[in-house]
């Protein structure tokens, strides 16, 4: 099996473009980083960008305050097809400039892995915990994914680990505003 690579944003996508989370909604972000399954919530998640509809989207993934991807039902197809288990999505409301986007999910990684190979890595530690505070070198521990494709890495959540199974589907499917790395590219 490959190496897994890390899903990020492209330097490229353009910031004016980036919805904020709309902050009085009852929602929190660390649901999605904890890497399971949410209840659904009362209000549908929602973001504003002083964009145009039509601009947005043109992308498949928007970045967004949260820091969790919101995705076209494309995307969200992909990974039904692909890694059903590894995932929730839930629907989200993008209010835009001019007409709002109701075809866009947030997507909660509910796989979990333990992906980092210490042996190899130089991580940084929280003082007095044992949490990831930054990752100077990265390596990724063989065989970690498993079956899953999709998963977000345990000890330092903002990453998210991804198969060459999904990785090749974008690829054909030309999925826009997001990329994939080996570890050590990103963290050499």
């Amino acid at each position: 099996m490959s190496t897994p690579r890390l899903w990020f944003v492209p330097n490229s996508f353009p910031e004016r473009l980036t919805p904020d989370y709309d902050s009085e909604e009852p929602f929190e972000r660390v649901m999605f980083i904890d890497g399971r399954p949410i209840e659904e919530p009362l209000v549908v998640p929602s973001f504003s960008v002083a964009a145009p509809r039509s601009q947005l989207m043109s992308y498949d993934v928007l970045p967004n305050a949260i820091d969790v991807p919101l995705v076209s039902s494309r995307v969200a197809s992909i990974h039904g097809q692909i890694c059903p288990n590894d995932i929730q999505l839930l629907p989200a409301y993008i209010h835009t400039k001019d007409d709002p986007i109701t075809n866009y999910f947030l997507l909660n990684v509910t796989a979990n892995i333990f992906g980092i190979d210490h042996s190899q890595s130089d991580v940084s530690m929280v003082p007095g915990t044992q949490c990831i505070m930054s990752v100077n070198r990265l390596r990724y521990a063989p065989e970690a994914m498993g079956d899953h494709h999709l998963a977000r890495e345990r000890e330092y959540p903002p990453f998210l680990w991804v198969s060459a199974s999904v990785m090749r589907k974008f690829a054909e499917d030309r999925i826009r505003a997001c990329e994939f790395a080996l570890p050590e590219s990103i963290h050499p």
